[in-house]
């Protein structure tokens, strides 16, 4: 048995379906988004495979935080890192991106960044760049979860979620492009020590 909220939702024509699942017996969260192309899902064991993949391919890594890929080991941590969130029931975490036919297309996430703040970031198998995965799951995330989320009563750093950011290297147009068809602000570029690199950064309001 499990307990089950249920949202539906509407932006730019783009329908979306959002479910937050906790399991009675042992009290995990699991949320899952669907959109037209798209099932939107808690990170499972099944996906460690494909995201070792995705997160090891120097390529898609390149413009991505510090760009060096993540070893095995790395993954495995943050995939038990996963798994404790879903136990806290906390949503804003890392999510596998699917398609219809259930090939894992890349990761989207939110998570705490700040108070009130959380952080949209995402990356992709380049198979399946430029065509339109990486805008449907964004908007999804930022349109419809974020506010089912916080209509749900779970807080970011101990307040209610109220801003994303996210932020994209000045040379890959593509991610930036996303986040300016999701109508965020730009803020400015300025230099981030951690990756000794400059970043575009984009912010907008949630709105409930």
């Amino acid at each position: 048995m499990a307990t089950i909220y249920r949202y539906q939702s509407s932006y730019h024509g783009i329908q979306a379906s959002i479910c937050f699942k906790i399991e009675d017996t042992t009290n995990i969260l699991g949320v899952s988004i669907d959109t037209p192309r798209l099932h939107i899902r808690s990170m499972e064991e099944v996906d460690y495979e494909p995201a070792c993949r995705l997160l090891g391919d120097k390529d898609v890594m390149e413009k991505l935080n510090d760009g060096h890929i993540l070893t095995a080991e790395k993954v495995r941590a943050s995939f038990n890192g996963y798994a404790k969130q879903r136990k806290e029931r906390n949503p804003y975490d890392r999510l596998a991106v699917l398609n219809r036919t259930g090939d894992f297309l890349g990761i989207v996430a939110l998570t705490p960044y700040e108070p009130g703040v959380a952080q949209l970031s995402g990356l992709g198998f380049s198979e399946f760049w430029r065509q339109g995965f990486g805008t449907e799951a964004a908007l999804a995330i930022v349109k419809d979860y974020a506010p089912a989320a916080v209509r749900e009563g779970h807080f970011v750093k101990g307040e209610k979620l109220r801003k994303i950011m996210a932020t994209a290297r000045p040379d890959n147009e593509g991610s930036w492009k996303i986040l300016e068809k999701l109508g965020m602000k730009f803020d400015g570029e300025r230099e981030v020590p951690e990756y000794n690199a400059a970043r575009k950064f984009y912010s907008i309001n949630v709105c409930i």
